[in-house]
C-alpha cells in the first residue's frame, strides 16, 4: 500500500480533484475522489485499456447523450413510499433522468 507522504508529494487528491471536473454524474465523482492507487500492474493495465477504448469511442462516434447527473438515490426511494410528496427539483431531476435513460437506452 503506498503512504499518505507518497500521495502528498504525487499531489494524488489534487489530481482527482482535477479529474472529478469532468464526471457526469454526482455518484461517479463520489467514488473517483475515493479511488486508490491500484497495487498491482496488471489491474492499472486493464482500467487504462478500458479508458483508452472509450477515449476511441468518443473520438470516432457520436458524443453519448447526457450531462450531468445528480445523486437522485434517496428521492427515488422516496418516491417508492406511498403518501411521500418530492421537492420540485428532485421531480424535474427525476424526469431529467428518465429522459436520459432512454436517449442512452437507444444510443
Amino acid at each position: 500500500m503506498i503512504s499518505e507522504t507518497v500521495l502528498d508529494k504525487l499531489e494524488y487528491r489534487k489530481v482527482l480533484s482535477f479529474i472529478s471536473g469532468y464526471t457526469s454524474t454526482e455518484l461517479g465523482k463520489s467514488e473517483l475522489l475515493n479511488q486508490k492507487p491500484f497495487i498491482k500492474k496488471a489491474i492499472a493495465e486493464e482500467r487504462g485499456n478500458l479508458v483508452t477504448e472509450a477515449k476511441e469511442i468518443l473520438i470516432n462516434f457520436e458524443y453519448p447523450p447526457f450531462g450531468y447527473l445528480p445523486n437522485l438515490q434517496s428521492a427515488l426511494i422516496q418516491s417508492k413510499i406511498q403518501g411521500t410528496i418530492l421537492k420540485k427539483n428532485e421531480i424535474r431531476q427525476t424526469l431529467e433522468l428518465a429522459e436520459i435513460s432512454r436517449k442512452l437506452f437507444t444510443f
